[in-house]
C-alpha cells in the first residue's frame, strides 16, 4: 500500500468515521485500489483510466474508463470516493459533476485534494513533485469545492494542515520502494502528530470533503450512452454482461 493512500484514509476515518459494511461504493480514480482497501469494504465498482493499475484493484466490477464519461446509472451508490484525483484532471468541473451525480439520496461523496497553497518541505521541491504527480492546477479552496460540487448536498469541508506529513514527505518517499512498511509506519506517526496539531491550523495542506446528498434528491435515472461513443473498456477486466447490468439494470 502506498504511504500517502494510507495517510489519507487515516484522516478520512478520523474526520468522518468508518464506511458502512454493506455499502455500495464507487471508487473513481482508484489506481490500484489502495484507499478502498483500507475501508475493509470491497467497492462495487472501481474505475480508473490506467489499465495496469486497475488490474490490482479489488472490486466486484472494474472499469477502465475516463471519470468524465462513466457508463453508470445516476444516484445509485452509497459512497463515491474521489480522493486526490481532481487536481490531475483538466475537466475538473465535469468530473465532479459526474461523480456527484452517482451519489444516491442520503449517500456520501468523499473527496480530498490539495489546498490552493499546498507546500512541501523544502518548498523548492513542491513544483518538482507536482509535475511528477501530474497535477494540472495548484489546488482548491473550500469555497471553490463547494461551488464545483453544487446544490443538493450538505457539506463538511475540513482544512487538514498535515504539517508533519508534508515536512517528512520526501523521507517517506525515499523509503516507499525499498521499505514500504517503514514508509507507512512513518505516515501513521505523521498522522498522530498532525491530529494533535490540528488546532494550529495552516492552509498549506489538503482539503477533505464529506458531502451528503439530500434525501429528497431526484430519483435514479439511467444515463444514455450516445451512439458511437467509445466506452474505453479494456479486455480482461469486467465482462460486457456485468457492465450492462450496471448501465441498464
Amino acid at each position: 500500500m502506498h504511504f500517502a493512500m494510507y495517510y489519507r484514509w487515516l484522516v478520512y476515518y478520523h474526520l468522518f468515521g468508518p464506511v458502512e459494511p454493506d455499502a455500495t461504493i464507487l471508487d473513481i480514480g482508484c489506481y490500484d485500489g489502495g484507499l478502498a482497501r483500507c475501508t475493509g469494504v470491497m467497492p462495487t465498482v472501481a474505475l480508473d483510466p490506467q489499465f495496469d493499475a486497475l488490474r490490482r484493484a479489488d472490486a466486484h466490477i472494474r472499469i477502465c474508463a475516463d471519470g468524465t464519461r462513466m457508463p453508470l446509472r445516476m444516484h445509485q451508490f452509497d459512497y463515491v470516493l474521489l480522493s486526490d484525483v481532481i487536481e490531475h484532471v483538466p475537466a475538473d468541473r465535469t468530473l465532479i459533476t459526474e461523480a456527484a451525480a452517482r451519489v444516491a439520496p442520503g449517500g456520501t461523496l468523499l473527496l480530498s485534494t490539495t489546498a490552493q497553497n499546498f507546500r512541501l518541505f523544502p518548498s523548492f521541491a513542491t513544483p518538482v513533485f507536482e509535475r511528477r504527480w501530474g497535477h494540472v492546477r495548484k489546488g482548491y479552496t473550500p469555497d471553490s469545492l463547494r461551488t464545483l460540487i453544487g446544490e443538493g448536498f450538505e457539506f463538511i469541508i475540513m482544512v487538514w494542515p498535515e504539517n508533519a506529513f508534508r515536512n517528512l514527505y520526501m523521507l517517506m518517499w525515499l523509503f516507499s520502494r525499498p521499505l514500504p512498511a517503514v514508509a507507512c509506519a512513518l505516515a501513521y506517526l505523521c498522522f498522530l502528530i498532525d491530529r494533535r496539531l490540528l488546532g494550529h491550523a495552516r492552509t498549506e495542506g489538503h482539503l477533505f470533503v464529506c458531502a451528503t446528498r439530500h434525501e429528497d434528491a431526484p430519483p435514479a435515472a439511467a444515463i444514455a450512452i450516445a451512439a458511437g461513443r467509445e466506452r474505453s473498456m479494456q479486455p480482461g477486466l469486467t465482462p460486457a454482461p456485468a457492465l450492462e447490468e450496471q448501465v441498464e439494470g
